[in-house]
């Protein structure tokens, strides 16, 4: 089992679940849609029969691609699931189209790419999506293996909206690998490192935007903060004074403040990804995992939920 999966395995453990995302409506009536070529009879015969042997709801079946590949290739062999995999793959590409982004729409036609990798294709786009209106009091974390994935991630955080007054913060080790804007402060951790009870404030006050007399501020200025590895805190002993601070913070942050961390969960050892995922995790309001990509939420947060009742997939 790799690091995201066990990170995964504790967030079920936290009661934190996955953000209903577009991939899996797509999944969902894209695989009703390729099985109905069995005609209506054969369809919901083939759907009751795999469920009432694997113990599932229809729901977990034609919602998980990884469960309905494994039971399908078990139930009528690979090469009559060939034939219906193709018919998946092209009802994929086409709910795709009407549902996506240019960029996501170019990257999913290549025509080797597996169904598995165009469904990931679509989970992160969502995340993109939301990552970009996220709350201004959030507090979330990315769990990554990849710079790439972190740097993409914590780029949409960053990105240009409309709140004109914003003062943008990203710490790092040393130089940051994203390309820093010149309107993003960089800092690094040694710089912050001390008392917990402090750092948020001097992190503001580092950060705050002087704006000029001639185009002065029409509101409060907003405040985003990302970093680059908050592993680093524990890897320079730093442990007590990164779970204070995450504690002081607390999942709900000020009205105009928003926080994203980050982990590279390939760098921490079983005892520091215990602490990490056991006492700063349920700190945050939002977690976001890169393999597969996806988006966690506690229970008991739903902003998210109900932003997607209101952006169904198209027929």
């Amino acid at each position: 089992m790799n690091n995201i999966a066990k990170c995964v395995r504790k967030l079920d453990e936290l009661e934190y679940f996955p953000v209903a995302c577009r991939a899996e409506e797509i999944l969902y009536k894209s695989i009703r849609k390729s099985l109905s070529q069995l005609g209506k009879t054969g369809e919901k015969a083939v759907i009751h029969y795999i469920c009432t042997i694997y113990g599932l709801s229809e729901n977990e079946l034609l919602r998980n691609y990884d469960l309905f590949e494994s039971a399908f290739n078990d139930v009528l062999g690979q090469a009559a699931s060939k034939i219906i995999f193709s018919l998946i793959k092209k009802e994929i590409l086409t709910q795709a189209v009407l549902n996506s982004s240019g960029q996501t729409i170019e990257a999913i036609q290549k025509p080797d790419l597996s169904i598995r990798e165009m469904i990931s294709l679509i989970n992160y786009e969502d995340i993109k999506r939301h990552v970009r209106v996220l709350p201004l009091h959030s507090h979330s974390v990315c769990l990554y293996e990849t710079t790439r994935f972190r740097d993409q991630v914590i780029s949409t955080f960053f990105a240009d909206d409309e709140l004109t007054n914003t003062s943008k913060c990203y710490i790092s080790e040393d130089r940051p690998s994203i390309e820093i804007q010149k309107e993003i402060n960089n800092l690094t951790y040694r710089q912050i490192s001390i008392e917990p009870s402090q750092m948020a404030r001097n992190i503001f006050d580092m950060t705050k935007t002087s704006c000029s007399s001639a185009n002065p501020p029409k509101g409060p200025i907003v405040l985003k903060i990302a970093e680059e590895d908050a592993g680093w805190w524990l890897r320079n002993g730093y442990k007590e004074k990164l779970q204070i601070l995450e504690e002081l913070l607390g999942r709900e942050l000020g009205k105009n403040i928003s926080i994203m961390c980050a982990f590279v969960v390939s760098k921490l050892n079983n005892k520091e990804m215990d602490l990490v995922m056991s006492n700063i995790i349920p700190h945050h309001n939002l977690v976001i995992t890169e393999d597969p990509p996806a988006m966690y939420a506690p229970s008991t947060h739903t902003f998210f939920k109900n932003e997607l009742k209101n952006d169904p997939v198209s027929e």
